[in-house]
């Protein structure tokens, strides 16, 4: 997975606890910093800067309830063929619920989620360094994670 950090224009989904409006900016924000990022910026494990658009897949986000589809691009590799998703920050590898909203659930008992939701939350996050690469690594599951700054 790319996850592509400190683009000049950041959407924290934890500023619009109760305005559904922000994911829908949230996915627009993703939609258009990926069309508008250079590819060849990015280096393969390879050393190869030759990728192309691969696919997408869609990423289902929960707020206050109800959720909102991000289509997540994949890139491969023309030199090796490997393929990794694009991520923006804030988005965690799999998972339905953003940074921000991990962050303000963990810190706010009266945050908008469901009691099975927050549970799950704290007994995963609680002890872990409240930071966006701490969430990132202990989600990657086996893929490899390469942080990119714009």
């Amino acid at each position: 997975m790319i996850i592509i950090t400190d683009y000049s224009i950041k959407l924290n989904t934890s500023k619009a606890k109760n305005d559904f409006d922000a994911l829908i900016k949230f996915r627009k924000l993703y939609s258009d910093l990926i069309s508008s990022f250079s590819l060849s910026s990015i280096e393969c494990t390879c050393g190869s800067h030759n990728w192309h658009m691969h696919s997408s897949y869609s990423r289902f986000y929960d707020f206050l309830g109800r959720k909102i589809k991000v289509s997540i691009q994949r890139i491969i590799c023309a030199s090796c063929g490997k393929t990794h998703a694009l991520l923006i920050e804030d988005m965690i590898p799999f998972s339905t619920f953003t940074f921000s909203q991990i962050i303000d659930c963990l810190d706010d008992p009266d945050f908008p989620v469901d009691n099975f939701h927050r549970s799950f939350l704290i007994n995963k996050y609680y002890n872990v360094e409240q930071n966006y690469r701490s969430y990132c690594q202990i989600n990657r599951r086996n893929h490899m994670l390469i942080f990119l700054p714009t």
